[in-house]
């Protein structure tokens, strides 16, 4: 009986990352970024979520606000898939994309990064 009270409560505790993430954040690197329930979202100011298209003609392509996303679960813990296109300075779009671990304290509280092989994260606040 004490096991299943213990299994409710930590199971209870964990946030679904979908479903947090949803809404406006502010970054711990001075900048903001939107996540909206379509699967789309916006950033400004963020060094961590800054997107571009490199430079052309030594002028920076970027950096490229809009973005689609979701969370992805790869058994043990949820990963944030970020991917952004760009096909208004080029002949051809530019695009890229980025994965990284998400996790949620709260619903006010998240991070995402933190990679084992990649370490840089940034915390999430919600707005």
């Amino acid at each position: 009986m004490f096991i299943a009270v213990v299994a409710i409560t930590f199971s209870a505790c964990k946030k679904d990352a979908t479903e947090t993430i949803v809404g406006s954040w502010n970054t711990d690197d001075g900048g903001s970024i939107t996540f909206n329930a379509d699967g789309t979202g916006t950033t400004q100011d963020s060094e961590f979520f800054e997107f571009d298209c490199g430079t052309l003609n030594s002028n920076r392509i970027g950096p490229i606000p809009s973005f689609s996303w979701e969370v992805r679960n790869n058994g043990t813990n949820d990963n944030l898939f970020v991917a952004f296109e760009d096909s208004t300075s080029f002949v051809s779009p530019c695009s890229g994309n980025m994965e990284f671990p998400v996790k949620f304290t709260s619903k006010n509280k998240g991070q995402v990064g933190n990679d084992i092989l990649i370490d840089i994260s940034v915390d999430l606040t919600r707005k």
